[in-house]
């Protein structure tokens, strides 16, 4: 387990410098100026502070699928705000990396204004109180002994069924003990993400009140179109910072865990065990073996476990119990009788003792009657304790126990005594005679029965007064929560009475109110849902906005917690009625959010025709300008712009995504900054397809910083697609196959198959520039298969392997193999990106080049080329334009060749294309070879020189380092590759710095050289075979 953030890396005015220190320890820790022992000292850390010149920071490291040691994160607090910075991995981590990070964080917390806290539901404090000890409690001190060794553990896990006193053994273990603890009471409701975890934060904060305002705050962000998976992640890691800072130990009970049975809870949970500072542990009380890594966590020492076997009472406990709870001296035999009927069971010696004191009857005989048995139980509880309470409290006890929690108030409404003040004084009555009645705050306002009692009361309930009783009992309580503002618990119980109008009712307010923001903002759709599908179809389609609002939910439950896909049918089934109510209520711009989310949910099919169809009638419809649904349908339109190539629309897409994002309310912040990133790729794609390769690696660089900042693992993988692609383009093959990588562990630990599906397309063009055929034709085996995968986006991916295996085909002779390809592709009748069908017509050039059909080659590759232009596609004009020059040169046609490459070239030459004259094949080297003398002298030069470099070795060159280049000044450019200056070279050589410069002069003009810095390229890329021209 890592250990908590106790050390510090502080800059010293006295030093001069910086020391690293441990609280608590006067004496420093290795010297952080000491470059091997800090990097050293580093990788053997998770978390440490930073308090520079610049300001103070929390350094934490987090680990990412196959990332090795894991990437370090800068976070501030700002308010109630927490700031966060990637910053790399361990050797990234310098003092000045560090004072950049502080100082940056310091003033994105001034520049940016503190809005006041969002408005957050209301806590149901009673869920986060310690239990109430009843009197008499026997200390069992081996019990003790076992809690008191898992202070060292992360987890402390008590699994046994009902009845075994659980919650009673971990709470005055607690009250003996003292210190923090933060204490809930989970239920089915928790199942809900976002409520999980504003509630565990909640209980975490009355100890600690300064844990989790930044993960409240994330949790407030909105989850709103176009239903991106949440980042937990991020959550974890600032409520793990925070807890990192704690001075004093905090322990957080789970009780009934049991109830828990959502997967993102458990993953999520999973995660929070396995990087749980030292200073914080979990405690766990639960029926039944959560799903969480407890072998892994067994493995390091890291879990405590208690079982109901050692929860069973012992002889002597169960002696001290009743001389305690009854006033008798039970002796060796009595014991034994007692212990086998019971088997230690502490429910059942509950039951007995309370038998016993309501009974007549020795305390043999009620021993000799007593099973375990569900029934037995149920007929203990009705028998001994119901019946020996007075008429009034019987009825007391069964109209209540259909209430999950209760205090005096709410009791009154469903008892309607006339005495105000009666259940209030029946409820103190009840905790105190301990007739199963647990206290659930430390005022006793709230109470709630034990499980086993409330069930038996239950049954007894329904046989003597009818469902129908308690149904009424549990309108009335609904009827008093929205009274009372709780309007979760009104819906609850409105449900649980089947008064399913009122509970349709309540969820419509609950959608349109501000509550419902706040509903929204916390991603409660899963309680939303599970309310939504108990309403009964002919209700439920009466209503547009309970209709809209299940749509809804459904792909939110989907895109987040990975539950099974929607049917089209069952959205669509949802989507008419929504339109229909809210076109029968004259509400347009209702129907316009219908048809966006119509244009959402078809795009994510990729019928990108259709989807733009639905955008552009939502968009007739939604006036608002800054709600979010137009926001939803512009991205779809930006999305049809790109498929169809239509650089213009998409650019100005983008723009008008820019502004409506930055413009929306507040409540959407999280969704505004989805869409925003959005449009940053967007943006990047259009700039590369126009030709502006940097301006499209600034927007993707831009893209993968603001993706890092959240965790947003679709947009990271999305920007180093991006990234990966322009380097392929500037030949940096090796950087590219990095950044791919990265996406192949982002798209296993996701399990996403789109990523998976292009990233071997890339890797494959990698393997292919580097010659390596083999591997090629393995990669692309994976993805080109018959159309297969339930994402029709797949098929673009395969469609491009079939089209670079064809373009194998044609570089080893197989043209019979190629033509096959271009016959399947004209007989495809499925809708293709226009970008992607332009480049197939370039490869179909190239294959009738292959055959001899250099006119129709050259008929073929003028027409893209123009088409491109006049459209202002950049990118795709010059590959044409160099492969067009190709086509000339194979067809022995020199002069127009010429002239098509110098023309490709001066188009090519301001952003550094390489991949896409290398790609042309060796008949394009020996024409920008030819080209030297045209070019010498002009500032084509130098690029010809980069792209020459970029072909394998001229075979008729005397020398890899050039013709004419001397063995001296051979030495020259190994140094210059180094780094070197001229007087280092100098006195590396023994020569003087005026012989250096002679070389120098010597070398530039022989390899047709502009500068220093061109040749110090040179020099590095045909060492390291590689040509490059990033900028």
């Amino acid at each position: 387990m890592p250990k908590p953030t106790r050390h510090r890396l502080i800059w010293s005015h006295e030093r001069g410098g910086y020391a690293l220190y441990e609280h608590g320890r006067p004496e420093p820790l290795p010297d952080a100026d000491d470059e091997r022992a800090w990097l050293a000292w580093l990788e053997g850390q998770r978390s440490f502070a930073f308090e520079g010149r610049s300001g103070q920071i929390t350094l934490l490291k987090e680990r990412r699928p196959g990332s090795g040691s894991g990437y370090w994160y800068a976070y501030r607090r700002q308010g109630s705000r927490v700031a966060k910075r990637y910053l790399g991995r361990s050797a990234e981590l310098s003092a000045e990396r560090l004072e950049r990070a502080a100082a940056e964080l310091a003033a994105a917390g001034e520049a940016v204004p503190q809005a006041g806290p969002a408005p957050r539901p209301p806590i149901l404090a009673p869920k986060l109180q310690l239990p109430r000890l009843p009197g008499g409690l026997v200390q069992r001190q081996r019990l003790d002994a076992r809690l008191d060794a898992g202070r060292a553990c992360a987890l402390t896990l008590v699994v046994t069924p009902a009845g075994f006193g659980k919650t009673t053994l971990v709470a005055s273990w607690l009250a003996r003990q003292g210190g923090s603890a933060g204490w809930l009471a989970l239920d089915e409701q928790d199942n809900d993400p976002a409520r999980f975890w504003r509630y565990l934060i909640s209980a975490a904060q009355k100890f600690a009140p300064q844990v989790g305002q930044a993960a409240l705050g994330a949790l407030a962000a909105s989850i709103q179109p176009p239903f991106e998976q949440p980042p937990h992640e991020l959550l974890l890691a600032t409520l793990l910072a925070d807890l990192a800072r704690l001075r004093e130990p905090l322990t957080l009970v789970l009780e009934d865990y049991h109830l828990i049975s959502s997967p993102s809870i458990h993953s999520s949970l999973s995660y929070l065990l396995e990087h749980l500072p030292g200073a914080v542990r979990l405690i766990m009380m639960t029926r039944s073996i959560p799903p969480l890594p407890l072998a892994r966590l067994r493995a390091r020492g890291q879990l405590c476990e208690l079982s109901a076997a050692e929860l069973r009472f012992s002889p002597e406990e169960i002696g001290q119990f009743f001389a305690q709870a009854s006033g008798i001296q039970l002796d060796a035999p009595d014991l034994a009788q007692i212990e086998q009927q019971t088997e230690g069971w502490a429910a059942g010696l509950r039951l007995l003792a309370l038998g016993h004191s309501a009974s007549s009857q020795p305390l043999a005989q009620l021993v000799a009657s007593f099973s375990g048995s569900q029934r037995s139980v149920r007929e203990y509880f009705t028998e001994e304790i119901l019946q020996a309470q007075p008429p009034a409290t019987q009825a007391f006890l069964l109209r209540t126990s259909a209430l999950r929690m209760l205090n005096g108030q709410l009791c009154d409404a469903v008892m309607q005594p006339t005495d105000a003040a009666s259940s209030a004084a029946t409820l103190e009555q009840l905790a105190s005679a301990q007739v199963f009645l647990e206290p659930l705050d430390g005022q006793g306002q709230w109470y709630r029965y034990h499980a086993l009692f409330a069930d038996a009361m239950r049954h007894e309930a329904r046989r003597r007064l009818g469902d129908a009783a308690l149904e009424q009992v549990l309108l009335t309580a609904s009827q008093w929560y929205e009274q009372h503002a709780m309007r979760a618990e009104a819906i609850e119980a409105a449900l649980q009475a089947r008064a399913w109008q009122r509970a349709a009712a309540l969820i419509v307010d609950l959608i349109e109110s501000q509550q419902s923001q706040m509903l929204d903002e916390r991603g409660e759709f899963l309680t939303l849902r599970r309310w939504v599908e108990q309403i009964p179809e002919h209700i439920l389609t009466a209503s547009p906005v309970l209709c809209f609002g299940y749509a809804e939910t459904l792909l939110l439950c989907f895109m987040t917690e990975q539950q099974p896909e929607p049917s089209v049918a069952v959205l669509e089934h949802a989507l008419d009625h929504a339109e229909r109510g809210f076109r029968a209520a004259g509400d347009l711009e209702r129907v316009g959010e219908v048809f966006a989310f119509r244009s959402l949910m078809i795009k994510h099919l990729d019928q990108i025709k259709a989807s733009v169809g639905w955008a552009n009638q939502a968009l007739a419809l939604i006036s608002t300008k800054h709600n979010i649904w137009r926001a939803v349908g512009l991205s779809t339109l930006g999305t049809g712009a790109l498929f169809s190539g239509q650089l213009d629309a998409a650019e100005q897409i983008f723009h008008d995504i820019q502004q409506i994002s930055a413009e929306m309310d507040p409540i959407y912040r999280a969704s505004s900054q989805l869409f925003i990133r959005a449009s940053i790729g967007m943006y990047s794609d259009v700039s590369r397809e126009r030709g502006q390769l940097h301006e499209a690696k600034r927007a993707a660089l831009r893209l993968l910083h603001d993706a890092r900042e959240v965790s947003d693992w679709d947009d990271i993988a999305n920007a180093l697609l991006v990234h990966a692609r322009l380097l392929y383009e500037w030949n940096a093959l090796d950087r590219a196959e990095e950044a791919l990588r990265e996406v192949a562990r982002i798209g296993e630990h996701f399990d996403d198959e789109e990523s998976q599906s292009q990233v071997p397309v890339l890797l494959a063009q990698l393997a292919m520039a580097r010659g390596d055929a083999a591997q090629a034709r393995e990669l692309l085996a994976r993805v080109a298969q018959p159309w297969r995968g339930p994402q029709p986006s797949i098929r673009w991916y395969q469609r491009s392997a079939w089209a670079l295996l064809a373009q194998l085909d044609i570089r080893e002779g197989d043209l019979f193999a190629a033509q096959r390809w271009l016959a399947w592709r004209d007989r495809i009748d499925a809708p293709v990106r226009h970008f992607q069908h332009q480049r197939e017509q370039l490869l179909a050039a190239r294959l009738l080049a292959a055959q001899a059909q250099h006119g129709h080659a050259l008929d073929t590759l003028a027409a893209v080329r123009d088409q491109a232009r006049q459209a202002g596609h950049a990118y795709l004009a010059i590959e044409a334009q160099a492969q067009l020059a190709a086509t000339h040169a194979a067809a022995g046609q020199a002069a127009q060749a010429q002239q098509a490459a110098l023309d490709a070239l001066a188009q090519a030459a301001g952003e550094g294309y390489i991949r896409s004259f290398v790609d042309a094949g060796d008949t394009m080297g020996d024409l920008l070879r030819s080209l030297r003398p045209a070019v010498r002298g002009t500032p084509l030069a130098g690029y010809l020189s980069t792209l020459l470099r970029a072909f394998p070795a001229d075979p008729h060159a005397s020398s890899a380092l050039g013709a004419d280049i001397t063995p001296q000044e051979q030495r020259v450019l190994l140094l210059l590759a180094e780094g070197r200056s001229n007087p280092e070279m100098a006195e590396r050589l023994v020569v003087s710095v005026n012989t250096i410069k002679a070389h120098l002069k010597s070398i530039y003009r022989k390899l047709d050289l502009g500068s220093r810095h061109e040749a110090i390229i040179w020099a590095r890329q045909r060492l390291r075979g590689e040509a490059t021209a990033e900028g």
